[in-house]
């Protein structure tokens, strides 16, 4: 085979990978509803474009929510009631609510092409790992990075969603890989190109400065390696062998492309420092007293300092404090057990458990080859096919080097950080571990196209092709995906929750499965639903205690079918559903319910008869007769949810949303469940 016939066989290969990984994200894209984040940053980045205005969700990043939204701005769409009113206080979830489901804009076409602008984000992330694994193992090693990249469920799964994990995995790892090159190499094009990628990983996401003790990582080992820092600018070449030397021009040199990040942060919130339109400091909209009345130390000190002298723009300032407030307790879940307490296994655990075996297998033969030396050379030595030339051959080695013991160090000095974090959420907070990881897998390819040894190479390829076949297999479901280890997805709701499971992406597969299943009489389909897209929107049904206020009229439970989302049946945030409620009143519905249960038995006789409804709202209010029924409801809940914590689910479509037909004798069987408000809520 010719020369030109290779090179047109390898470009082929890279479109076909390419255009699978499209089919299988876009695919998943348009069957899956928005999950829990979507909707607030898919309206946030809208009212960045059109209205300038940045209180709405600016503890997430800027850049993702922008690029989702860009498509947007080719719509005409109505606005929602924060963009009419500058000084009105901002609540996002209710803000973007709005936007989608109560103005009329159609919200299915914005989320897809939404997803449409993540999916090229997550292009160029598999492009990129194409990249720097073909500088480090050649074409083989390159295109078994790639593969491995296109097959990989949770990159499809979190891929397409309108959120900032892909872009800030795509930062960090082109900030690792770049960082790595200006330790060898300082010229513009290695400047520029790092500012850019320090500038896309700060704007993205609010843990981008973990970068800067990784960097430090890399320089102080550069520092001992005894090679040179060579400069090239301003068509002179110098080249500096003191360590002092190398660690001041890396320094300036850093200066430098974070230099380019802060003007870069600054553009993004239109060189302008307030929030809102205009120069006016509006503690009430803005919520920093909220945020801080917890807070002190060193980062509210830092903060109140930048604040002041307005040395960031004030919506990035308060993305950081929230962050930092919001990071002290979050109540998570894992297999099983519920804490308040950030647990240091969580997160290797999920990596483990969400992580196809193959992939798993592979992955540790890799990182053997990579680390043990075979024969007096590494493996990034005897890979380096395409090369020519003795100097050229030494060069490329040492960078490649370079590279992957950035990325191995990126990769611990992350993990550190995510063992000792309290916000133990999903796994889409590791994502930047994949794209590392496959670039690792590169390793691998010169066994495929060698001979030497067939049982090995045989083995590498069944292990690729189960790989491959499972992520068929889950497809369109690739977020719920769990090895066998964990019990497969049917278990994975007694693994884990929230984003790891069920991110509110199911309501379409739940609805579908009603429909086969002649699950149509609305009075009969009770509905439990971790997530912000709207229920009326899909499904039809009486709706338990859910997020974004989504009631139905006051009911009494009964024999029906009961479709619980995952996260919902874990209670784990059953407390962010008492806001606007006396939680002491909760208490004491709990400890005497006969009280409650006579109100609601008056509630309900009432219900459909207009004159009496009337006169009992009259009596003491409506407001009172909303509240005396959300605790009803809320205390019947637990309930109903520990009931069904003792049996197995008669359905899971999605995997996701848990399904259970009761009767009448279970529903009697579970109100005598007692609740215990300091336990079951946390």
């Amino acid at each position: 085979m010719s020369e030109k016939s290779k090179e047109i066989l390898k470009i082929a290969g890279i479109i076909f990978l390419a255009v699978f990984f499209l089919v299988l994200s876009w695919d998943s894209a348009l069957i899956e509803s928005p999950t829990f984040d979507e909707p607030v940053h898919l309206c946030s980045g809208y009212s960045y474009w059109t209205g300038n205005d940045y209180r709405m969700n600016p503890e997430n990043g800027n850049f993702p929510q922008r690029w989702a939204a860009l498509p947007l701005l080719f719509r005409k769409l109505n606005p929602p009631s924060l963009y009419r009113d500058p000084i009105f206080e901002s609540n996002q979830w209710l803000s973007s609510h709005e936007f989608f489901y109560k103005l009329g804009n159609p919200s299915d076409a914005l989320f897809a092409d939404a997803r449409f602008m993540m999916i090229l984000i997550s292009l160029l992330t598999g492009l990129s790992v194409f990249i720097v694994s073909k500088k480090i193992f050649g074409w083989s090693g390159a295109f078994v990075s790639l593969f491995f990249f296109v097959f990989s469920s949770n990159m499809i799964g979190n891929g397409h969603l309108a959120v900032s994990d892909m872009s800030a995995a795509l930062g960090f790892i082109l900030s690792a890989v770049l960082a790595s090159r200006l330790l060898s190499l300082v010229d513009i094009k290695g400047l520029l190109g790092l500012g850019a990628a320090l500038s896309l990983l700060f704007l993205s996401k609010m843990s981008a400065p973990i970068i800067v003790p990784a960097i430090l990582i890399m320089l102080l080992l550069k520092l001992r390696s005894a090679t040179p820092l060579v400069v090239k600018l301003f068509r002179k070449e110098f080249h500096f062998r003191a360590p002092r030397g190398i660690a001041a021009f890396f320094c300036l040199s850093l200066l430098f492309s974070f230099l380019l990040v802060y003007l870069s942060i600054w553009a993004s919130y239109g060189f302008r420092f307030a929030m809102c339109k205009g120069d006016t400091h509006n503690e009430s909209a803005l919520n920093w007293q909220m945020i801080q009345k917890n807070e002190s130390g060193f980062s509210r000190g830092a903060i109140d300092f930048m604040r002041e002298r307005r040395l960031f723009p004030e919506a990035y300032l308060y993305g950081y404090q929230y962050v930092i407030a919001k990071s002290k307790h979050r109540c998570n879940f894992l297999r099983g057990e519920r804490s308040l307490s950030g647990r240091w296994y969580f997160f290797p655990y999920v990596f483990i458990v969400k992580s196809p075996l193959p992939f798993l297998l592979l992955l540790a033969a890799a990182i053997f080859l990579i680390v043990c030396a075979r024969g007096g050379k590494t493996v990034w030595e005897s890979c380096q096919l395409e090369n020519s030339g003795q100097d050229s051959n030494a060069r490329n080695t040492m960078q490649a080097n370079a590279t992957l013991m950035s990325l191995g160090i990126l990769c611990a000095v992350y993990l550190l950080f995510a063992v000792a974090s309290r916000i133990n959420i999903g796994l889409r907070h590791i994502l930047l571990l994949y794209p590392a990881a496959f670039i690792f897998m590169g390793s691998l390819g010169r066994f495929l196209i060698s001979g030497k040894n067939p049982f090995l190479r045989s083995s590498i390829l069944i292990l690729m092709a189960v790989y491959a076949f499972e992520a068929l297999w889950i497809h369109p479901h690739h977020l719920a995906y769990f090895n066998q280890l964990a019990g497969g997805p049917s278990n994975g709701y007694k693994e884990l929750v929230d984003s790891s499971l069920d991110w509110g992406q199911n309501l379409p597969s739940l609805k579908k499965w009603l429909e086969e299943h002649n699950r149509t009489d609305p009075d009969k389909i009770y509905l439990s639903y971790f997530g912000t897209a709207s229920l009326p929107h899909y499904i039809k049904g009486r709706v338990l205690p859910s997020y974004m206020g989504q009631a139905s009229e006051p009911f009494k439970l009964g024999a029906g079918t009961y479709c619980v989302s995952a996260t919902m049946l874990s209670m784990i945030y059953l407390r962010e559903l008492f806001q606007g409620l006396d939680y002491g009143d909760f208490v004491k519905t709990c400890q005497s319910p006969a009280e409650i249960d006579s109100e609601m038995e008056t509630l309900f006789s009432a219900l459909g008869k207009q004159d009496r409804l009337k006169r009992l709202i009259s009596e003491r209010g409506e407001s009172y007769w909303l509240a005396r029924y959300r605790l009803y409801s809320l205390a019947n809940f637990i309930r109903v949810a520990k009931y069904l914590q003792g049996l197995e689910p008669t359905a899971q479509p999605g995997y996701s949303t848990l399904i259970y037909e009761l009767k009448q004798e279970d529903i009697e069987k579970a109100m005598k469940i007692a609740v215990d408000p300091s336990a079951d809520v946390l």
